[in-house]
Order: C-alpha cells, then structure tokens, then sequence
C-alpha cells in the first residue's frame, strides 16, 4: 500500500520545513504537527514537541497530539504509529488530507487489511487500566475527584472504542463488494436463503422470520452476511419495544440511514418550495454553518450532499415563514419513522445528528414562532420518550450531539436554553449514573449560567428522584450554596428557585442551613431576591411550625426565616411586590405574631380600591398581569406570577377573614376598616357564616358605639348596620335579637355619660318599627 498521488501533491504544496522521503520520518509527530499549525496558527506549541526518535520521546509527542487530531474526528492507532508501520502512517495521512481539504480521495485507500492488524497484537494495545495508571490520576489528592477523573477516563475510552468500532464499520463499507469478507458456509446458506425468498418481503409478512424489524424490507440484513449478531441485537430491541409498536407509513421508504429517511421525507413536501424572502433565511444559513463547524471538529462528520443540505434549510425556511400546515405534515410523517429510529439510533446514535440539525437552528432562534417552536419540540419530546435505550454510551453521544450544537448559542441571542435542558433529562431519564457524567459534563464545558440553569430545569422536572437520591441531593445543596456565594446575579436567581422548588417539598428540613445566606442576601437590596427569598421562607416557616415533628434543633433557623419575612414585609414599599407578599403570608399569619401584627399594618394601609380587589380575588386580573408578562417575571417567576395566584387570593381571604375573628382586635380601626371591607366584598358568603360572623363580633362592636373615639364609633356603627339595617327584615331582628341583651346591658352603664354621635345613633335605630319594641 502506497500513499496516494492527491496526498503526496497536497503534502508537497504545504512547503513544510521538514521532509519525509521515508516514513519513519514523521513517527515523532513533528511533520503532523507542522501541518495542523500550517491551517490553524499557533494551535499546537511546537516548545511542547521534542524533535527526536526515542520510543520515550515519540511516546510524550503523540499523546499531546492526540487530544488535538481526536478533536478533529481523527482516529489512529499510537502504538502502530510509534512503531513506524507504514500503512497505518498513510492512513493517518488521507485523514489529514480528507480533513483539512474537506473531500475523499477519489480512491479508497483506508488500511484495514487483518496482516497490518497482527503487526500490532491486541495484547500490545494499551489497555484501560494502563490509561489510568499513565494518567497520574493517583496524583490527585482528594479522594472524590480521583475517582470522578478515573471514571471519565474509563467513559472516554469507552467512547473512543465506539467510535473507533463505527469507523472501521464505515471504511469496510468504502470497500464495496471486492473485499466482502468470507463466512461459513452455513451462515451464508442461511441469507442465500433469506436472499432468494423473503429480499421483497415487507412488514406485514416477516413477522415469522429471523431478524425481524420494523423496516421497510431485509435488504440492509442481507448485506450484513458475516455478522449473525446484527440479527440477534434486531430482535432483542424488537422484543423491548413490541409493547410501543405504531404503525409504519404507506409510502414505499425502502431500507434507509437516518439522514436519508428525512431526505426523502423533506423531499415530498418541499423539493419545490422557493424562499420569498431571502432576509429570513439568512440566521439559518449562519447557524448551519456553525452546525458544519460542530461535526467538522467534533464527533461528527457531515455527507457533503447540496440536495440535502438545501432540503434542510428550505424546512427551516418555511419555519421562520409560519408555513404552519407543511410544517405539521412533515412532523406527522416524520413521527410515523420514530420505530425506525428507534432501532437505528440504538445502534448509531451518533445519527441522531442529522435529526437534530434539521431542527436546532430553528428552535435556538429567538425568532422562532411560538407555535411552531411548540410543534417541533413536541416532536423531539415524542421521539425521545420513544426510544429505548439503556446502555450508558449511547445516552451519552445522543446529549453529546445537543450540548456541543449549544457552544455556538452560548454567547448569541438565543431561544429560553430550558427547553435543550429538558430534552437531556427525557435522555437521562433518571439515570443516576448517567446524570453524574452529563453534569461533569455540562460543568467542565459550558457556561455556569447553562450549568445552573440545568439543574434548576432538572429539579423541576424530577423533584422527588433529586431529593430521594442522597448522592444527587448532595450535589444540588453543595452548588447551591457554592452558587449563592457567587457574584453573578443568573447564578443567584437559578440557586433561589431551585430552593423555592425544595422548600414546597416535604423533604425541606436539608435547606433549613441555608437560612443565614438568604438573610446576607437581603442586603443586597436586590428585588428578585427578596421575591425568592420571601417565598423560600414562607414556604418553610409554614411547614414547620406547629406541625407533629419535633424541630427543636431547628429553631434557630426557623426564626431566622421569621425575620426575613418580616423584615421583607416591613421594608416592602413597591405596590407589586407588597401584593405578592401579602398573598404568600397567608401561610404564616398565625404562626408567630409579630408576622400577624406587620401583615396586618401593611393590609390595612391598602386603599378601599385595592382591599375591594384583594378580598374578590381578583388582585392578578387588577393589579398582577402587567408584571407578570415582564421578561425576567417569565424568565425566573413564571411559577409565582401566574393565573394560579388568583387560588392563592382565595385561599388567603379564607385565612385573613377565619383569622380576624379568631384574634381580631376590634378596638383598632385597622382591624375593623378590614372587617367592614371582608363583610361588604367578601363572595358567596352564606347566610350561617354570616351568624357565625355576627356572633363573634357584636359584642365589641356594641361596646364601640359609646366610645370617643369618633372613627372607632363610625367603622362599629357601619359594621353593625350591615346586620340591624338589612333589607332582610326577618334577618335583621333575628341579628338584633341575639345581642339585645347585650345592648341593654351597655346602654344602661353607660346612660350618663352617652356622646352626641351614640344618641343620635339610638335615635335611628328606634325609628325603625322592627328594632324599636326590641329597644324599649
């Protein structure tokens, strides 16, 4: 095997410093390093290369080069190449050559002849514990980090052998049928059979045959005539997913890969369509081109097909023009396939790359229509909850393939990142060990903003797995309180609401430490903390205090959550903001009196407008709507400033109203103002609560109406004429009958000293001809 004439010009053309009559030449890695550095300036230090050819040095070379050629989706073999073996040394070449000019060499020149792979025993191979041992993993002090550093290396090489097992795949594939490997004579008389009765049979027919699937015929199980295990793997995922089994479209999709599926899907629907405007497309001609960017220098490796990519951006064209109904028709189809995918994503996930790259720039747009942003991640939901895939690498690749496509979004304007969270969890879908590695993940490569955010969406969505999980617990309250330290105000308000999501949990009593950070943060004077750190700590004090467990280790804590209720509830000036709190406080008016005596002080400075609003619950409609539609209330808030505030209005109008006349000072005009307004306003009252009403109160109220105080006197005297002044008259006496006696009582002790305001009242009453026997 030589090296082609097209690499040996190209390798002519570079000009480079050192030359390689003989391949042993480049066995040091410097030749391959000079050519990396000629495309991509000062991307490898040559200070970091040592120009020699000890096995020692060559060693030290190729594993610096490794991790850049691996970014570039170069696979090779270092022991062969250390060893200067010739053919893996050309093969190395054609992928540079195929790599940096972005096109095949017009002959098929991959080496994988079996010689060339005894020349280096798999014995010699390194193995994954020489990996780790190499790796001076043991270096590592702190004993939780070594063994997260130990199990990535175990996962990446994991990888790398798919990888490597899925490329050696591909290039047999290259040879076509001149180097078809031999089989036994009975495995080939069994598809000679299969070949002969049953290459056009389609689904309906082949249910009692080996290797039975889903796709449209066996032609692509022939081919596979030296692998028998390709059929057993079929049937046991046939066998998983037989509960799920939907029906398989009409059209005539003979065997197909992923990406020709959605080709010719597209092709149906939109082959003809032609953009109107051109403006539109331009976002999705950027992002594709940054998409390219992903597989070119990551894992994976797009076709260089016009007709497709041109399909793929006419769909995210009609996208962004709200072709509503081409858009559902080719999801309606494209769902009709989520079998097929189902079986060929477990067995190539890395194909689930050209799937999402049909899809992303559109939903990574903030441009995006809602509508049509709803339909495809509907779809994508659909298509992840259909597929059944447990092995941990396969997980991995599918939320490889979304969370390198965000490295080109991190920093752009871009669509709420939530919902790329959520599609990763329906991939996770509650594997622990699997979430461990996306974290590490997600935390070593991304942003903190998406890290945080990741969690936070993770927790919402999974709430009682999270707190249930102790190691997964753990982690959420270490970063909490790693991240509430953090000076970044994202970072703050993705740790707060993930406490906001706990503190309604049971399971609270772990966040009860936090209650010293929370009340630092109010110092930051900062709005959407206060909203946070008030509900976290409503939340918190309610469930708590006077409930059957014993908390006497966590008064402490406890009370420091009651200051900063209170302390937000005194300092609250923003009308907004006082409504939210007044509404969340409901939880806690009775659980400790100073909250009782500040709720109440602030509820009472509420205009006669605003009490008519509050007790009718419909304070969100009034006053909440506005506020709620702002982009960071959606953003952070959504699950606090919503319709639902509306049952929280009601529920807390039950609790003032039940708590007014539980311990309610009716010798205050706050206290009474809020009476008046609850017996005027409040709906749907009966006619026994308002007995119920009546019996707790006439007493104080009587008593009112000879005191000096003239507002006191005119709050108990309209209270009370709601009741003797009903246009009901049999009500009216039978109100005036249960406290005459009463009445009689006071007016007699106090006959001597009566003010104007008090007789003048009397004298109203008795020309009343129902309440006028009864006085006298």
């Amino acid at each position: 095997m030589e090296l082609p004439r097209e690499v040996i010009k190209w390798l002519q053309h570079l000009n480079l410093p050192y030359s390689f009559k003989n391949m042993k030449n480049a066995s040091n890695g410097i030749i391959v390093a000079e050519i990396i550095n000629t495309y991509i300036p000062q991307s490898i230090n040559m200070n970091n290369l040592e120009n020699g050819f000890s096995k020692d040095i060559k060693k030290k070379n190729w594993k610096f080069l490794k991790k850049h050629l691996e970014s570039f989706n170069i696979l090779f073999d270092e022991i062969s190449i250390i060893n200067s073996d010739k053919n893996y040394f050309i093969n190395l070449f054609i992928q540079l050559y195929e790599f940096f000019n972005e096109k095949k060499c017009q002959n098929e020149y991959y080496y994988t002849n079996e010689e060339g792979d005894h020349s280096v025993p798999s014995f010699s191979k390194p193995t994954i514990t020489q990996k780790i041992r190499e790796s001076a993993v043991h270096d590592i002090v702190d004993e939780e980090k070594r063994m997260m550093r130990t199990y990535q290396i175990i996962k990446d090489a994991q990888y790398n052998i798919a990888m490597e097992k899925e490329r050696k795949k591909r290039e047999n594939q290259n040879k076509g049928e001149k180097e078809k490997k031999k089989t036994d004579s009975n495995d080939t008389h069994l598809f000679n059979e299969l070949e002969k009765n049953c290459s056009i049979i389609t689904i309906n027919d082949i249910s009692d045959y080996v290797g039975n699937t889903d796709i449209k015929t066996l032609d692509s199980f022939i081919k596979e005539k030296d692998n028998l295990k390709y059929l057993t793997v079929m049937n046991t995922i046939k066998g998983k997913i037989s509960n799920e089994k939907k029906q398989t479209p009409n059209q005539n999709y003979e065997d197909k890969s992923v990406e020709e599926i959605i080709i010719t899907i597209l092709s149906e629907y939109i082959t003809d369509y032609k953009m109107e405007k051109e403006n539109d497309n331009e976002y999705v001609k950027e992002h594709n081109k940054k998409i390219k960017d992903i597989s070119k220098y990551h894992e994976f490796k797009l076709y260089e097909d016009k007709a497709g990519d041109n399909l793929y951006a006419n769909f995210q064209s009609i996208c962004f023009l709200k072709e509503y109904d081409v858009i559902k028709n080719i999801l309606d189809t494209l769902k009709n396939f989520n079998e097929n995918f189902s079986i060929l994503l477990s067995l190539h996930p890395d194909k689930f790359f050209h799937i999402w790259k049909l899809f992303f720039p559109v939903i990574s747009s903030s441009t995006c229509d809602n509508e049509v942003f709803i339909l495809i991640m509907d779809y994508l939901k659909q298509l992840l909850n259909y597929l059944y895939i447990e092995d941990l690498t396969t997980k991995e690749i599918l939320c490889h393939v979304i969370l390198k496509s965000l490295f080109i979004i991190d920093k752009d304007d871009y669509k709420d990142a939530r919902c790329f969270c959520e599609l990763i969890i329906l991939i996770i879908k509650n594997d622990k060990h699997i979430l461990m590695n996306i974290l590490n993940m997600i935390k070593n490569n991304m942003s903190l903003n998406f890290f945080y955010l990741y969690l936070s969406k993770l927790l919402k969505m999974s709430t009682n797995w999270v707190l249930y999980e102790k190691d997964i617990k753990d982690i959420y309250l270490y970063y909490i309180f790693i991240g509430l330290h953090a000076n970044k105000e994202t970072i703050i308000l993705c740790c707060l609401d993930m406490l906001s999501t706990i503190s309604m949990h049971e399971n609270c009593y772990d966040i009860l430490p936090f209650s010293s950070v929370l009340y630092n943060i109010l110092e930051m004077k900062n709005i959407s903390y206060c909203i946070f750190t008030f509900v976290v700590s409503a939340n918190i004090v309610s469930k708590l205090i006077g409930n059957d467990q014993n908390n006497s280790g966590h008064n402490a804590h406890i009370n420091e959550f009651i200051k900063i209720c209170y302390t937000i509830l005194e300092n609250t000036k923003r009308k907004e903001l006082l409504y939210l709190f007044l509404l969340y406080s409901y939880k806690i008016i009775n659980k400790n009196d100073d909250i009782y005596e500040i709720y109440f002080m602030k509820y009472s400075k509420l205009s006669d407008e605003e009490l008519k609003h509050f007790i009718r619950n419909n304070i969100f409609e009034a006053y909440l709507r506005n506020v709620s539609s702002f982009k960071i209330i959606k953003k952070y808030f959504s699950n606090i400033f919503n319709n639902n505030i509306n049952e929280l209005n009601k529920e807390c109008n039950d609790t003032i109203l039940n708590s007014l006349l539980t311990k309610g000072k009716f010798k205050e005009d706050c206290f009474l103002r809020i009476l008046k307004e609850y017996i005027i306003y409040y709906d749907n009252m009966e006619t026994t609560k308002y007995l119920e009403i009546y019996n707790k109160i006439f007493e104080d109220l009587i008593e009112n109406l000879f005191s000096d105080q003239h507002t006191t006197f005119e709050l108990s005297k309209d209270i009370l004429n709601i009741f003797w002044l009903s246009s009901n008259p049999k009500l009216k006496v039978k109100y005036f009958e249960i406290s005459v006696n009463h009445f009689k009582k006071t007016l007699l002790s106090n006959k001597h000293n009566m003010h104007s305001h008090t007789k003048e009242y009397i004298g109203i009453l008795e020309q009343d001809t129902n309440l006028k026997e009864l006085i006298n």
